[in-house]
């Protein structure tokens, strides 16, 4: 049987992958796994088949790859995804049969360090291993042995690197392109004209995919946009994160967030913003560093995290805006609780009926513990007044 494409979900793989999964079938031109909670691949699973175009393992929960995953023939992959995994090493000689290949993501997992002549056998031109855990680059990882195919761009921004050593320069063309954080790191002096870019809080370079990649991409902590039949994409800017319910790049949250580093991305709907200090928030949101936030307001409670408000009230006070100071419960009638005011037994309010529904729109935002905080009635603009 052959196919001209896979696309497996969740549902369809409740069981898992097996050897068996691709029995009867000899060649599949693109296969597509993308975030369906698989933890392990087995060695045979491409034993009997033929793979060609694109294979797409990325958003799984996988951390490892059997050695003998690609060994069984010469496969026609030409884009390898394997990120937002879980990967904490490659395996030595794992892609050498790999020789149509020519990009592979991995960036997203928690990879400490590159084999020796990982890229060996491939036509891989385009590496990207950003938000990783690598901190130090030695041989030659991107070294292809081929004549005809040399490394263009190796994407390494987000990782703790601090050396990279002279070998790990081999393989990549001349003018060729490799993108990391320079703070503390020790780069190599070559006789080889690689560029090196410098990614930080002022300048990420722009880069162009194709389509298909440039999709995971906008999930990954990048905004990207379409050009013809490809897109260009630039890492999401401080302040912002990517996420993979969104296309392109969210501003972190207003209330006790921020985020410094260029191209970070959340998965499974959280954020990807780091915490203010206890006692501190963004008013705005979009805070770059820790100098964005600010201490909370009077009456509240400065002893732990703001959350998605400007901290919250302290016990026996209310507030009028989200963002803004609570206030002691001191008038006869009213109690506060939850950061709000309500009314006692025997006692009434003196407003009107649009008042009244205003104030609970007001109050069910507060409410509202966690990300998604609606910015519609954050604010309640007039005190009730009560009465007996």
């Amino acid at each position: 049987m052959f196919l001209q494409q896979i696309i497996w979900c969740n549902a369809f793989l409740h069981n898992g992958i097996s050897g068996g999964t691709l029995a009867g079938i000899h060649s599949i031109s693109n296969l597509l796994v993308y975030k369906a909670n698989i933890d392990a691949l087995p060695e045979d699973l491409f034993s009997t088949v033929q793979l060609n175009g694109t294979v797409d393992f990325g958003g799984n929960k996988l951390r490892s790859l059997p050695a003998k995953l690609f060994s069984y023939r010469i496969y026609k992959i030409k884009a390898l995804y394997l990120y937002h995994n879980l990967l904490q090493s490659i395996p030595s000689g794992i892609f050498c049969n790999l020789e149509y290949l020519e990009n592979i993501y991995l960036f997203g997992n928690k990879i400490t360090r590159l084999p020796e002549s990982m890229m060996l056998g491939t036509s891989v031109t385009n590496i990207f291993l950003f938000q990783n855990n690598i901190d130090q680059i030695s041989g030659a990882p991107f070294f292809t042995g081929r004549n005809d195919s040399e490394v263009k761009l190796v994407h390494l921004q987000g990782n703790p690197l601090r050396t990279v050593e002279p070998s790990a320069i081999s393989g990549i063309s001349e003018s060729g392109l490799i993108i990391l954080y320079c703070d503390f790191i020790t780069i190599p002096w070559t006789a080889r004209a690689v560029n090196i870019s410098c990614v930080g809080n002022t300048y990420t370079p722009v880069i162009e995919f194709d389509d298909y990649a440039a999709r995971s991409l906008r999930r990954s902590g990048f905004h990207c946009s379409s050009i013809s039949q490809s897109s260009n994409c630039t890492a999401c800017a401080v302040g912002t994160y990517g996420s993979e319910k969104a296309d392109g790049c969210l501003g972190c949250p207003r209330g006790g967030f921020y985020q410094n580093e260029v191209g970070q991305s959340a998965t499974d709907g959280g954020i990807a913003c780091k915490k203010c200090n206890n006692g501190t928030f963004v008013m705005n949101g979009e805070g770059t560093s820790p100098l964005s936030c600010e201490v909370c307001p009077d009456g509240t409670d400065k002893s732990k995290p703001a959350e998605y408000r400007a901290c919250f009230c302290l016990e026996n006070y209310y507030r009028t805006y989200r963002f803004g100071q609570c206030y002691l419960c001191q008038r006869e009638g009213m109690k506060c609780s939850g950061e709000y005011a309500s009314i006692g037994y025997g006692y009434y309010w003196n407003w009107s009926y649009t008042d009244v529904n205003k104030y609970i729109d007001f109050v069910n935002n507060l409410k509202c513990p966690t990300n998604g905080v609606p910015q519609r009635h954050t604010i309640f603009r007039r005190s009730p007044t009560n009465g007996s």
